[in-house]
């Protein structure tokens, strides 16, 4: 069995996460002590909220130290729209340094729109080089819920989404693969993104 495990830090969108991995029969449990994020196939750290709070919080909580381990050992993480923002150097958001893990600062849209907020198709192209499309046609859409985006990092693959040609929808680098879109509301779409990531990418 699957051993996914994912980390509450004060927010998050748990419970519908652990209903989108449901859909592809893997059974989502929440981090009960660091250690977990150490022993788990794949850990996913969850969107949604502030993400002040939530650096905060994993700091003050013992997950900072837990990821960062998990990271050096280059064991399988996913983040999820804010999980994929915290990923890298500095969050203008938090005023503050991320994980560091990607390079490259976490902006605010300075110009229309100033909230991506609804469905959205991937670059279609770029996202079959990902191995994460089996399945997915291009007209496919998913929901994106964002004010802030991931950086066009060097020396990470990188889709964007179609409507916004200079915003990362996906960040993918070794063990890491950063999500904006929320696959958990993205329906069929989104699991099969969940899905292929699991035994496409990671070969879990």
């Amino acid at each position: 069995m699957i051993n996914v495990k994912t980390l509450d830090y004060g927010g998050g969108n748990i419970g519908s996460l652990v209903t989108a991995f449901k859909r592809i029969d893997i059974n989502l449990t929440a981090a009960t002590v660091p250690g977990d994020l150490i022993t788990a196939d794949l850990v996913v750290i969850p969107g949604v909220g502030s993400a002040r709070c939530a650096m905060e919080h994993m700091t003050g909580h013992g997950w900072m130290d837990a990821l960062q381990d998990r990271h050096s050992l280059e064991k399988p993480i996913l983040g999820v729209c804010l999980g994929a923002q915290m990923m890298f150097d500095y969050l203008h958001e938090a005023e503050g340094p991320g994980l560091g893990w990607l390079r490259g600062e976490v902006r605010p849209f300075a110009s229309e729109p100033l909230f991506n907020n609804g469905w959205c198709h991937l670059d279609w192209d770029s996202f079959q080089k990902t191995g994460l499309s089996r399945g997915l046609k291009a007209r496919d859409t998913f929901y994106f819920n964002n004010q802030y985006f991931q950086p066009m990092s060097e020396g990470v693959m990188i889709v964007p989404v179609k409507e916004l040609p200079g915003v990362p929808a996906v960040c993918m680098s070794g063990h890491l693969c950063g999500i904006q879109f929320h696959p958990e509301k993205s329906q069929h779409s989104g699991a099969l993104v969940l899905r292929n990531l699991i035994q496409d990418h990671y070969g879990i």
